[in-house]
């Protein structure tokens, strides 16, 4: 009886090469004398990559082979008894190529919408240069890093995000979607662990940009919460709740989805901490406050005249200024806003009607006489905030928002 080998998976290295992984179930009637893969780019003539010589069974094997371009490659394991060879009954794929993300602009979220290999920057934070801030304490000069690796900081559903890492070589961070609807973070690191920036990751059908028009002036806006993963209501209780999105606080860039979240033990923390800690959420700077989260305050980390490297929205879009949301606080002249008993449904001024939900506060639920250091949803489907880019007055640490 002949070996029996199968291919388990691949591993892409930060140089650009990459490790196959095979795996010996059966030796079959003697002892394995060889193991390895064949691999190349023409699926009738691969080339013999020799692992070892002998290996017990359910072992598994590996071996970094150099990828020279972005073509298809494909590998299948094989190994060698005294009674001849086997392989592996399926022949693997891979391939270096992969969609750069960054290509479309530089942002702290990318939208992906549908499963595959992904890249983008991570040595410019935010959205480049454009977006520095002066005399915000942070980043005011340079928005370059040096991150010497990768790792997924969370997902909603597991199995969103796999094989994610940093290339050297490459200098990108490269990933791979499965092609389920939700929302991650990637943190890139220094030596040292700690994190220098951070990625939200939005997986979703394309948002489509509507023109919205209200009394103060013309607004194009995509259809949709940042992070929600539908348009519409939907019909059912788990269809709402995708209309939801991704909550923030203000003048931060980093998204929270309710549960994916630590507590700051700190009553106020810097930007920088919280940049090297984007799951940290805070009891101060909610949707009623009169102060911010931050000190120092930087009353010019969402801005209305132009988009900061904080700002979370993707590419080629940025947080509203307060004329958006004029209607809204001014209690919906006309036809702009009708409210049901989950959210409202905004008049575009073109027949489309924009949906934005009531998806809920995040609040500490010391509220119900329990530790401030707890945090939980409240409100789904009863109330919603929505920010607006600027603090209510130029020296307030509070911000507007419709709710």
């Amino acid at each position: 009886m002949l070996p029996t080998v199968s291919n388990r998976s691949i591993e892409y290295t930060e140089s650009g090469s990459i490790i196959l992984m095979g795996y010996l179930d059966k030796r079959g009637a003697s002892d394995v004398v060889e193991h390895g893969f064949y691999y190349g780019k023409d699926i009738k003539s691969l080339t013999k990559v020799k692992v070892g010589d002998n290996i017990d069974a359910s072992i598994g094997f590996e071996a970094e082979v150099s990828v020279p371009d972005s073509a298809k490659y494909y590998y299948q394991a094989y190994a060698i008894n005294s009674l001849g060879e086997s392989h592996s009954e399926t022949i693997g794929e891979f391939s270096l190529s992969a969609i750069d993300l960054s290509a479309a602009g530089l942002a702290n979220c990318y939208i992906v919408s549908n499963a595959g290999r992904y890249t983008f920057n991570p040595h410019i934070i935010g959205n480049g240069k454009e977006g520095i801030i002066k005399g915000a304490g942070f980043h005011t000069e340079n928005v370059e890093i040096s991150p010497v690796s990768a790792k997924l900081l969370w997902e909603e559903k597991e199995g969103m995000i796999t094989e994610v890492s940093y290339r050297s070589g490459l200098k990108d961070v490269i990933f791979t979607t499965s092609g389920v609807e939700g929302n991650a973070v990637i943190a890139v690191c220094d030596a040292e662990g700690t994190i220098l920036w951070s990625w939200h990751i939005w997986c979703t059908d394309r948002p489509i940009e509507q023109k919205y028009v209200n009394s103060v002036g013309t607004f194009y806006v995509l259809d949709r919460n940042i992070g929600a993963i539908r348009a519409d209501r939907g019909s059912n209780e788990q269809e709402h709740h995708e209309s939801f999105g991704t909550m923030y606080f203000w003048g931060r860039k980093d998204p929270f989805n309710g549960v994916n979240h630590t507590s700051s033990e700190q009553e106020y923390i810097t930007m920088e901490l919280s940049v090297s800690n984007p799951r940290f959420t805070h009891s101060r700077g909610g949707w009623s406050a009169s102060d911010s989260w931050m000190k120092p305050f930087i009353s010019q980390a969402w801005s209305e005249d132009k988009k900061t490297i904080y700002d979370p929205c993707p590419a080629g879009y940025r947080v509203p200024a307060t004329g958006y949301l004029h209607n809204l606080a001014a209690g919906g002249k006309g036809s702009q806003k009708v409210m049901d008993q989950s959210g409202y449904y905004l008049s575009t001024g073109a027949g489309v009607n924009t949906f934005i939900p009531a998806n809920g506060i995040i609040r500490s639920i010391a509220y119900k006489g329990a530790s401030s250091s707890e945090y939980s949803l409240s409100y789904p489907t009863r109330r919603g905030a929505l920010w607006s880019s600027v603090p209510r007055t130029p020296k307030s640490q509070g911000a507007y928002c419709f709710w």
